[in-house]
């Protein structure tokens, strides 16, 4: 059993799937949008609990082979917050059911060497501890 789900925030399309971990949340890298220019291909996530569960202490990491180009930042009133570090992880802290759910941003930036291209080399992992309500 998942006891905590991915969503898109614009869609609300569930984006963890058991057993399908590819392409669950698809940001294209751009070369073009640099750091100091404050703009890269972000996208809006929200994790939701199982119902009758909540988790706790969680965490979000990006993993794999690009997970240094990827960022994680809370969602600070419907925006984005201050962003970890390249592959840095994210505290969220409990994540409930409903209204109790945890939004969050995530975004990624390839090299100025690269075309841009959607990156399916990483996956974030969400860690925590499930309770019963």
């Amino acid at each position: 059993m998942d006891y905590v789900k991915l969503y898109d925030a614009e869609t609300e399309e569930e984006m963890s799937q058991a057993g399908e971990f590819e392409n669950t949340v698809s940001l294209i890298l751009r070369a073009d949008l640099y750091p100091d220019q404050g703009s890269y291909d972000s996208r809006r996530l929200y994790l939701e609990a199982e119902e009758d569960y909540y988790v706790d202490e969680v965490k979000v990491k990006p993993v794999g082979e690009h997970s240094e180009r990827w960022q994680l930042a809370p969602d600070v009133s419907n925006n984005e917050g201050a962003y970890e570090a390249g592959g840095e992880e994210l505290e969220l802290g409990m994540v409930g059911h409903g209204s109790n759910r945890v939004y969050f941003w995530a975004k990624a930036q390839a090299l100025d060497s690269e075309l841009p291209e959607n990156d399916v080399t990483v996956t974030l992992k969400v860690s925590g501890i499930a309770g019963v309500v």
